[in-house]
């Protein structure tokens, strides 16, 4: 059973992608008198989504993230005047991974920035999620412990499914606002990076989203003032513990989050494995 249902899962979301005709276009140069980076378009609906690629000049590229895969994009002919037929959509990517999560500890702070175990209640019934509210002291904090450098080399990748609650509704297509902020801990010597803006995609097919923390950051010390550059691994991460706070950016807007909803993703495990591992469950 096992073995027949992997199959099935796997044929079940195979599908293939064909360039739109007419959607190709000569994406815009960064500045003025600089040759154009490549070409952009868009591809056919297939599985009932559609992508957006790009390519280089090299006719390389790759489609953005929908339906949580992408696909690769090259140009099998001249890649400095591409036609339709020849630009070849590949295999979706992504879209059978075991995420391999690091959780962390959650703490609040309140609207006026004390010490807090929870956030504010908007009237939901589930009590699952806290929130914060926007434009305000208020913050989530998840805090981590065994981080190394050896296993992100390049960054923490952080993954997310935050809720929003609107107290107005304002432009629903235009998602809500947030900051991330990395911190040490230490209460001798406080250092913490300059926001990370974000936003909230609460109406996203993709629910999951995921943030790099970049190795270079922007600190701001205990005055409030930037100073040189830091590295996250250096400078913010001690003894294997570092603090991740979350903020909603927009007033009146409030973010909700439990503790498993932000993690730092390890590197993927093997999904045939996984599969395995349900059924051995069941």
């Amino acid at each position: 059973m096992c073995g027949i249902s992997y199959v099935f899962v796997v044929r079940g979301l195979r599908h293939e992608h064909q360039v739109a005709e007419d959607t190709i276009t000569r994406m815009e140069a960064e500045a003025y008198g600089q040759p154009s980076p490549g070409w952009e378009g868009a591809t056919t609906i297939n599985s009932h989504h559609r992508h957006t690629w790009q390519v280089d000049n090299q006719g390389k590229g790759r489609t953005d993230r929908a339906m949580g895969h992408w696909h690769e994009v090259t140009v099998q002919g001249d890649p400095s005047a591409p036609k339709s037929d020849e630009i070849k959509i590949g295999a979706p990517r992504g879209q059978l991974a075991a995420r391999v999560p690091i959780y962390g500890q959650l703490t609040f702070l309140d609207n006026l920035g004390n010490p807090s175990d929870k956030g504010i209640n908007v009237g939901k019934e589930w009590e699952y999620r806290s929130y914060i509210q926007g434009r305000s002291l208020a913050t989530a904090i998840w805090t981590f412990e065994g981080i190394s450098e050896k296993q992100f080399p390049d960054g923490l990748p952080i993954a997310m499914t935050l809720s929003v609650f609107r107290t107005y509704k304002a432009n629903i297509e235009k998602g809500v606002r947030g900051v991330i902020i990395v911190k040490r801990i230490d209460p001798r010597k406080p250092l913490q990076c300059e926001p990370i803006e974000f936003v909230a995609e609460e109406f996203s097919t993709d629910k999951m989203q995921q943030v790099l923390i970049p190795r270079k950051l922007t600190p701001i010390g205990a005055d409030g003032a930037a100073g040189r550059e830091i590295d996250l691994f250096d400078d913010l991460v001690r003894d294997g513990k570092v603090q991740i706070w979350i903020r909603c950016d927009d007033p009146s807007q409030y973010f909700g989050m439990a503790q498993a909803d932000l993690y730092i993703r390890a590197a993927d495990a093997p999904f045939a494995w996984n599969f395995v591992k349900a059924f051995i469950g069941i």
